[in-house]
């Protein structure tokens, strides 16, 4: 089971991991948020979230717990682990921007307090090793650095009412080559090696939580394994 902020995660990468993992079932749960960064979730009710989320997908496929092998969980960073420094307040922007070398804000301040906020969540997603009711479930969390259309596209500013036709482009691009989605992702230059604790290590230095990086070619990796 694979858990998504959004619509545009599904799009671009449910048909090309389907083809890779079959015949193994998959199933996208689309949270419809980025729940790291929701104010009303904190690392006390972060894994209730999560499992609330995986419940919810279960009872769309009349699925039991049992039925799962794992739990994937793929989180934007964000420019989360950036330092203060790097952020600047420009307050005609209409939204927040990303740049490699430091982010711009409406409100400084406000910035602050979403990328210590996120960085709370995003640390307590990583002291998860099983979730579910039963905590039998493996579970990963796996990033795209500063989001998923930096990482597909090389563009970490893309306006919503674009993000849907890049996501079918490069849906279309890969559906009939998963070979060449997997070196995409495991052997492209923004691709982190190293074993899972030392990608999240690495993402948490300087800004490198702006940049243009994934470890998510650790699940292909590992031949379509999280944990």
């Amino acid at each position: 089971l694979f858990l998504v902020e959004g619509d545009t995660d599904e799009q671009s990468l449910a048909g090309v991991i389907r083809r890779y993992l079959a015949p193994r079932h998959q199933r996208f749960q689309v949270i419809g948020t980025d729940i790291t960064s929701d104010w009303d979730i904190n690392p006390k009710n972060i894994l209730d979230r999560v499992n609330d989320e995986i419940h919810i997908a279960l009872d769309k496929e009349k699925w039991f717990e049992t039925d799962l092998s794992e739990v994937i969980q793929l989180v934007d960073t964000d420019g989360a682990y950036i330092d203060d420094q790097l952020i600047r307040e420009e307050a005609t922007i209409p939204h927040w921007q990303y740049h490699e070398d430091g982010m711009v804000a409406k409100s400084r301040d406000e910035a602050i307090k979403r990328n210590r906020h996120k960085v709370q969540n995003l640390n307590q997603l990583l002291t998860l090793t099983h979730v579910g009711k039963s905590a039998t479930i493996p579970y990963r969390a796996f990033y795209f650095s500063c989001n998923l259309e930096h990482v597909l596209h090389n563009e970490p500013n893309v306006p919503d009412y674009e993000k849907r036709e890049k996501a079918d482009a490069f849906a279309d691009q890969y559906y009939d080559d998963v070979e060449g989605f997997v070196r995409f992702i495991t052997k492209s230059s923004f691709c982190v090696l190293g074993s899972w604790e030392q990608t999240w290590n690495f993402i948490k230095e300087g800004n490198h939580s702006l940049q243009r990086f994934t470890n998510f070619g650790l699940f292909f990796e590992k031949g379509g394994r999280g944990v």
